[in-house]
């Protein structure tokens, strides 16, 4: 779909992976690595990599015990659920995830409300959306210095606080540091974080990043810790590990797919959506998932072996998915089908029930509060717009719980209004039985251009939309109506910046009523 000039918007919009224009070279000049108070574990990682420069700024219902819990959240770039085998996907690419499960409460409806990092995991700091939070893209946007962060939710007194991440949309210039004692960045130190390409993205493999922090970890010495674990292995390029590669790969394929940037824009030009091609390209993909599966079991294993893991609270997501020509395009960006924004999350800690799972409607925006609530915080920032997961442990707080997830992300094009150029976003709403995604929504504004309503319950993969304009209000059904009700609502609490309750449901927009009454189904 292509957006006319007339109202701002700018048309024609290129393809985009993980939200930046492909094919740019790389033209970072390669540094001699530095170490700053790196350990020897980290001073490994450095060396297999050669050129990274490790750079650290220093920058109810919870459960009671004699000491503060740990908390571990360990973000895993780009992995759609689906491709889980701890999720029903038929190939054996997550026995570890899967064994964890058995050991805490796997969400089957998780969602990561952006597709691509920058925005995520904003939101998963921050408890807010992008119209909360104000990182509608990644071009350089910070996050606002006055907005309370997950990280500062740990008492510095009391606990330690280390991250580690290997994308650098999360670059420490950007405010992501905020709150950590140590933020150890594995990516180029001179990297500009308002120019990140997809050739920017140097791997560090999963098992070296997790043997590092377990390490970091275990020199604590028996103090409280936080600490949050961002890795890349499922991004682009897949580079999985020969020897993994060979586990899920056709040992006959000779064609020339190796998983490179270049091959996103394979299959879109081409229309292929099969095919030992396409094959090969979801093969890498799927060991690129067993290779950090294996990786995050041996790094269980090593906090359970030090005793580290009875009293930690252990979350394993994702930032975003990844498409595979399911609405003609490959990896990940401004859409926000299923694909792209469905993620894994399992929680596993202290009074958290085993074997335990959940299907109702949940997101990133989630994790601060259920946090803070895990922590003891007794005063969670009013900015906090997400909601504590712990009532969805137990039956009765699930049947009470207001299942719906939202949606907003980066767009194509800008508006002037007022005097000021304001980006444009995509929105959803998600519920049980529709999804309802937008376009050309304003950054802090109502409004959209066109929306896409699927029926959910008869098109869970979202391939026959009902296209509306607002030039079409007039013919809606009264049912396509009420759902657009719905979501309208929706948008107006978030951005009053409120959370919803069980039983939250606003009046229906006065736009919306008078469709109604036209039609004669309100008074």
């Amino acid at each position: 779909m292509t957006c006319g000039s007339a109202d701002g918007f700018r048309p024609n919009p290129p393809q985009y992976f993980n939200g930046m224009v492909p094919f740019m070279k790389n033209t970072v000049t390669p540094m001699e690595p530095s170490f700053i108070g790196v350990s020897r574990t980290l001073l490994g990682i450095v060396l297999l990599v050669g050129t990274i420069d490790l750079t650290l700024s220093g920058c109810g219902q919870s459960v009671v015990s004699s000491k503060p819990p740990n908390v571990v959240i360990v973000l895993v770039d780009t992995l759609r659920s689906d491709h889980l085998s701890a999720w029903g996907y038929p190939r054996s690419t997550s026995p570890e995830i899967e064994e964890l499960a058995t050991t805490g409460t796997k969400f089957t409806r998780f969602f990561s409300h952006s597709a691509v990092t920058r925005p995520s995991v904003a939101t998963l700091f921050t408890s807010r959306y992008v119209s909360g939070h104000g990182v509608a893209d990644q071009l350089g946007r910070a996050l606002p210095d006055g907005l309370p962060v997950l990280a500062e939710l740990f008492d510095p007194a009391v606990y330690t606080r280390m991250a580690f991440v290997t994308n650098p949309q999360i670059h420490p210039q950007l405010g992501f540091n905020r709150g950590f004692d140590d933020f150890v960045a594995l990516f180029p130190k001179q990297i500009d974080p308002r120019a990140v390409t997809p050739h920017d993205l140097v791997k560090v493999p999963a098992r070296a990043v997790l043997t590092a922090a377990a390490t970091s970890i275990s020199e604590v010495d028996g103090k409280p810790f936080f600490c949050y674990i961002h890795l890349l292995d499922p991004h682009g390029p897949y580079t999985p590990p020969p020897e993994v590669a060979a586990r899920f790969t056709n040992p006959d394929y000779e064609g020339k797919i190796s998983g490179s940037i270049e091959d996103f824009a394979f299959f879109p030009t081409r229309g292929i959506k099969s095919g030992p091609d396409f094959d090969h390209f979801v093969d890498l993909y799927d060991a690129e998932i067993f290779s950090v599966d294996q990786a995050i079991g041996a790094f269980v294993h090593q906090l359970k072996n030090e005793g580290l893991l009875e009293n930690t609270h252990l979350l394993i997501t994702s930032d975003h998915g990844e498409e595979f020509m399911e609405h003609g395009g490959t990896g990940h960006g401004i859409k926000l089908y299923r694909e792209t924004v469905s993620v894994p999350m399992l929680w596993i800690g202290p009074g958290v029930p085993e074997g335990r799972v959940v299907d109702q409607l949940t997101g990133l925006v989630d994790i601060a509060p259920t946090i803070a609530e895990a922590i003891g915080y007794e005063d969670p920032p009013d900015s906090f717009v997400g909601r504590n997961l712990y009532p969805l442990l137990s039956a009765e707080g699930a049947r009470t719980w207001n299942n719906e997830v939202f949606l907003e992300g980066p767009g194509v094009g800008t508006l002037e209004t007022e005097g000021r150029t304001v980006p444009l976003l995509r929105r959803g709403l998600l519920t049980p039985e529709y999804a309802v995604l937008a376009t050309g929504c304003p950054l802090g504004a109502g409004g959209w251009q066109q929306l896409e309503i699927y029926d959910m319950t008869i098109d869970s993969l979202q391939e026959q939309p009902l296209i509306l304009g607002r030039e079409e209000l007039g013919h809606a059904t009264p049912e396509t109506l009420q759902v657009l009700g719905l979501y309208e609502q929706v948008v107006a609490r978030i951005l009053a910046g409120t959370a919803p309750t069980p039983s939250a449901h606003a009046d229906l927009p006065d736009e919306i009523l008078e469709q109604l009454k036209s039609l004669g189904y309100t008074n």
